[in-house]
């Protein structure tokens, strides 16, 4: 299957074609850092991270649950490691 990266957008181009999962540090989400400067990685996933197995979504004063992350969300959504 060949993918046109103008017809879909570069960054949904991008998202499609990565091979490895994606990660961001408990350290860089936690409320005062989202609040004054989320990670790109945050901001690119609709800010969306993967914690514990679930994608949680901020909305401006915390993390809400959505529901349980599939194999493909890892790819497209960060996953929150420590560090």
């Amino acid at each position: 299957m060949v993918i046109n990266p103008v017809a879909f957008g570069l960054s949904l181009f991008k998202m499609i074609m990565r091979r490895e999962k994606l990660t961001v540090k408990a350290s860089d989400v936690k409320s005062i850092k989202m609040s004054v400067n989320p990670p790109k990685e945050v901001v690119d996933a609709d800010y969306k991270v993967i914690h514990d197995g679930e994608i949680k979504c901020w909305v401006g004063i915390g993390w809400i649950t959505e529901g349980k992350a599939s194999k493909s969300d890892y790819y497209k959504i960060p996953e929150v490691v420590n560090g």
